[in-house]
Parts: C-alpha cells; structure tokens; sequence
C-alpha cells in the first residue's frame, strides 16, 4: 500500500532533501532505467570501483547507483532510504487526509495492547507503528522494509497508522499478536542469538529472512504421523489459533487444498467457512486456499458460509471469485456416514 514512485524518488533525489550529499563529486548517479536486457554487470569496461547499488521498484524499474568508496555508497543508501520513506508517508498521509471514513482509533489501540505487540517482533524495538498482516504481528520501520523485500506471498505489510483497516483485517490482528506468533516462528532458535533494536540492518535482514523464509525456527507440526491437510482442520474444528498457524507454516497449497479424507470431500476452507469464521477464512486464502474447490457434495466455500449465516465469510469469499455454485446440496448415503471421522462430531449439526 502506497507505494512512491519511481519518478517521485528521482525528482525529490535532484532536489535538496537530502542535503550536500547530492553534490557530492565522486559519486556517479547514473539512473539508468533497466530495458529488457537488464542492468550492465560492475566492471564492463566503465570506472566503476565495484561499490554499486540498485533501487528496484514494485513495477520492476531500476536505478544503478555508483559511488567512491563503501562509506559513500553507506552514505548514499541511508539518505535514499530515508527519501523514499518520506515518499511513502507524504503519499500516504495525503491519501488518509481525504478519507471520509478513516481507521478507528481505538482499534489501532487494541491491536497494540495485544500480548507482545509493545515490541517490534523481529528485534524489540519498542512501540512499532507496521504491521505484517498475514502474520499478524507488529514490526518497527526498519524490519517493516525487510518483510517488503521478502514479498507478499511470505508477508503483507501495512502502516497503523497510514494505511485503512477494514475490521477483518483488524481481527485477523487481534486474533494473533507477537506473543503467540513467535512462540510459532521463534520456536526453537537453535543457540542463535535475536537481533536488538540497534542491530546493523543487515542482521536483522538475515534473522527475518531465516524466520520466515527458510523457517529455521519453526517446531514440527503437531503430529508427525497425520497428514497436514487433517491436522489443519483438527486446528480449524478446535478453534486453536496457535496450531492453525503452526500447520499453516509447514503447508503447501496441495495441502490446504487436500480433501479431508476420500469419503469426506471438505478441505479447510468449507470448514472454516462453516465455522463462519472470517479470521480463518482470510488466513487460509493468503496461504492459496482455493476458492473454487468444491466437497463430495459438489457443495463450495460460498454455500457453507451462507449456512453458518456469517455475512463477512460470505462478501470475503465473493470478492476473493468464489463463484455461485448451482448444484443443490444432497443428503449423505450412509456410505459417507460411515466414514465421518469423530474430529467432525465437534462441528455444529448445520455443518455436519
């Protein structure tokens, strides 16, 4: 959300914003943008020391920088950080200053005063202001620019205090915290020792990235001799936030597309949405459930979750493409009741 432009950038560079660094003389700021070739490789025939950098946009445009020396393009690096996040905010305050509906504040609030979240949850840093949504955890400016560089398929960033919260996204925060989210991805730190708030960049950079990306920290799932697919429905049936996101972890989409069993076509996301849970249902959509798939019954996501009479499953499955499904609901032979696992028994009679 919000995101400054590659002209933005470019323009604020020329000016004055970042001070006499501009008119530094040993530094050569070539703004190339990058054609389908790419970018030419350091020490092509150019003057180049070797101590270059790039700016990559959201939309793929490249910047080339180079400068004299390490301690210059360190020097570089910072005032282009610091622009560029500037951008990111002006845009922003300017998009929130013609709301006529802004975030509540005293959701904002609540989402703070969730266990852990007085603390960035990748180094500490107290009272963080982003959030990684999908994760459900408060992280601090810095760290927040690393969870962007790893991409939205492993974390969703937004600001607390910039970006609008529609109240899923608020309960999808609520629901996890730093406290229970770390006691998942920060489960077993093997003698590694976590990063503190005044930690170089590039530390914090390699922990979240062995956090959440390579999952270094991540306990194994619950039961080692169950398929993930039914574990993660045993989570779902037994409302157990910690093992959903635990499971979740060690999922592939196959996985949280997987039916129940061979005689019960449901995967997790008809029981979530029977659940009329829309924290769940979220979750599981930024982890590619599969909005289309249908149960045993030729019945979807969609159809369950106007059974369980939760409105907010059923305009976040629509808006998300699960499509009306014609085919009328069946009653079950007594084949399919035969093979009804007892994690079922714990679901309403509506669901059943």
């Amino acid at each position: 959300d919000g995101v400054a432009n590659g002209d933005g950038i470019s323009s604020k560079l020329n000016g004055n914003s970042i001070g006499s660094k501009i008119d530094t003389p040993n530094v050569k700021k070539r703004h190339r943008r990058a054609k389908s070739g790419g970018l030419k490789n350091v020490g092509d025939g150019d003057d180049s020391d070797g101590y270059e950098f790039m700016i990559v946009s959201l939309e793929n445009k490249q910047w080339h920088f180079e400068a004299g020396d390490s301690q210059e393009r360190d020097e570089w690096i910072n005032a282009i950080e610091q622009q560029i996040l500037n951008s990111l905010q002006g845009n922003e305050i300017n998009k929130s200053n013609k709301r006529s509906t802004p975030s509540d504040p005293a959701g904002m609030q609540a989402i703070r005063t969730i266990r852990g979240n007085n603390s960035c949850a990748d180094c500490g840093a107290p009272n963080p202001d982003w959030a990684s949504i999908n994760l459900g955890t408060i992280v601090c400016i810095e760290c927040s620019g690393i969870h962007r560089n790893l991409g939205t398929h492993l974390s969703r960033v937004r600001s607390l205090d910039l970006d609008e919260w529609p109240p899923d996204l608020v309960r999808v925060m609520m629901s996890i915290g730093n406290g229970i989210a770390n006691s998942v991805w920060e489960n077993s730190l093997k003698n590694r020792t976590k990063p503190g708030p005044t930690s170089p960049r590039d530390e914090k950079e390699k922990w979240i990235r062995a956090k959440y990306e390579a999952k270094e920290f991540l306990p194994p799932p619950p039961y080692l001799d169950i398929a993930l697919n039914q574990q993660l429905i045993d989570a779902l049936v037994r409302e157990d936030i910690r093992n959903i996101i635990l499971v979740l972890g060690h999922s592939r989409a196959e996985d949280i597309n997987c039916p129940y069993s061979k005689d019960d076509g449901r995967t997790a996301l008809h029981i979530a949405a029977a659940l009329g849970n829309v924290v769940y249902v979220q979750l599981l959509l930024w982890y590619n459930a599969n909005v289309k798939v249908v149960d045993h019954e030729g019945r979807n996501a969609l159809w369950y979750a106007r059974s369980s009479g939760s409105t907010e499953c059923v305009e976040l499955l629509m808006n998300n493409g699960c499509p009306e499904h014609p085919t009328l609901p069946r009653r079950r032979g007594s084949s399919a009741q035969a093979g009804k696992n007892d994690v079922f028994e714990k679901l309403p009679a509506s669901v059943i």
